[in-house]
């Protein structure tokens, strides 16, 4: 058996596991804009959470070049004041403190592993998040949007093509995070129809509050 440190709850919970690096706060910023993008160097394997205010808000791309890592956004039907807050979290890193009293932890092949100077990622529990707390939403990437396309004839015979367009992204309402979408006149062009979800993929809720 490979040597490791384990932490547990007292209700049995793994808190931590040497053979598994911990997820920490890599940057954080705000997005006003649609096309602005999030970008972190040094990155190694980090995630993106997001919280937007008065809008909707996706990651419409990712990008890596080396070590440097960026997030582009879209941001959709917004009201005054509309921005979103976001949170990068990344693999713990590798460097040890150089200051203070810290306790670190390390695989067995000497990677950092646990820094409890470092400030953790967090995840929040399934359902209704407690109240007083700060969430952020860390889906998969992509808007929501939906395509449908309706081909008829007219009195002349020649076939006429009509889309109805959908597309959005996530909305906080202050109690939880759901999809929000509009209509649009910008179609995609398909030839039948469309759609992704990114609610029914990969999500997660983080607990940012001071962070």
């Amino acid at each position: 058996m490979a040597a490791a440190g384990v932490i547990w709850a007292p209700d049995g919970r793994v808190l931590f596991d040497t053979r598994w690096p911990q997820m920490t706060l890599a940057g954080k910023g705000r997005i006003t804009t649609t096309g602005q993008a999030a970008t972190l160097t040094g990155g190694r394997s980090p995630i993106i959470a997001y919280r937007p205010i008065n809008c909707s808000a996706a990651v419409l791309t990712e990008g890596r070049s080396g070590t440097t890592f960026t997030f582009n956004f879209g941001i959709y039907n917004p009201s005054s004041g509309a921005y979103v807050d976001y949170w990068i979290y990344d693999r713990v890193a590798p460097q040890k403190p150089t200051s203070g009293v810290s306790l670190v932890l390390f695989d067995e092949a000497g990677n950092t592993t646990f820094r409890a100077d470092a400030t953790p990622m967090v995840v929040a529990p399934a359902g209704q998040q407690p109240a007083g707390r700060i969430y952020a939403i860390a889906p998969s990437v992509g808007p929501y949007w939906r395509e449908d396309v309706n081909i008829d004839v007219n009195t002349e015979g020649i076939p006429v093509t009509q889309r109805i367009t959908e597309v959005g992204g996530w909305r906080f309402d202050g109690g939880g995070f759901y999809i929000d979408p509009r209509q649009t006149n910008d179609h995609f062009g398909l030839s039948s129809d469309g759609a992704y979800d990114p609610s029914l993929s990969f999500s997660l809720v983080l607990d940012v509050t001071n962070h």
